[in-house]
């Protein structure tokens, strides 16, 4: 069976940045590692984060990414994350979803289409989001996102899905018991807001 899967190289790739991830020796290393493996695999942004009010943050908070700054201010400011419809499809899902799937899963209001677009005029237009849930933990979720729009090809799925994988795996072993708060991408100015 192996012989039979057009591997095109990534294989190589996702092992390779595997290896990078377990060499990371902080999460601001880790942030480096998956924003290039992002952009070599053909995203442009990502984000990795635990599912909390990123307003008031939380002690044991993650939140990586590489989203453009003006979105992320745009979420805060207007609590998008309160109905991101993302999230909400990715909590009906097992293993997450494409976003040009989110109405399959979900019948969206006018405030979540409007958030759509608004992401879209961000460059965000299409992206795979995996929801991460471990027991005693707050859920979490990672993203990667790219500006072209249109639908991710199976590979791509796959890829985004093995990268969130072993990313967040990573940043829990990084987390630790140190667990104290984290933005990395986001100046503390905005997240204090």
């Amino acid at each position: 069976m192996a012989n039979r899967i057009k591997d095109c190289g990534r294989l190589d790739d996702l092992t390779r940045f595997a290896t990078d991830c377990q060499r990371a020796e902080t999460l601001g290393d880790l942030h480096g590692t998956i924003d290039a493996a992002v952009r070599d695999l053909g995203f442009r942004w990502f984000t990795l984060l635990h599912n909390i009010d990123l307003r008031r943050g939380d002690e044991q908070s993650l939140f990586l990414t590489t989203y453009p700054s003006a979105w992320l201010e745009e979420v805060l400011e207007e609590r998008h994350y309160l109905e991101d419809p993302i999230h909400a499809a990715c909590a009906r899902t097992p293993s997450g979803l494409a976003w040009d799937r989110v109405g399959d899963v979900l019948e969206l209001t006018p405030r979540q289409r409007g958030i759509l677009d608004r992401a879209r005029d961000h460059d965000l237009a299409s992206g795979y989001s995996l929801p991460i849930r471990t027991p005693g933990e707050p859920e979490a979720i990672f993203t990667a996102a790219r500006s072209r729009d249109e639908p991710l090809s199976a590979e791509e799925v796959l890829t985004a899905r093995l990268l969130g994988s072993v990313a967040y795996d990573r940043a829990r072993e990084l987390l630790g018991e140190r667990a104290g708060p984290l933005a990395c991408g986001l100046c503390c100015k905005n997240r204090e807001a």
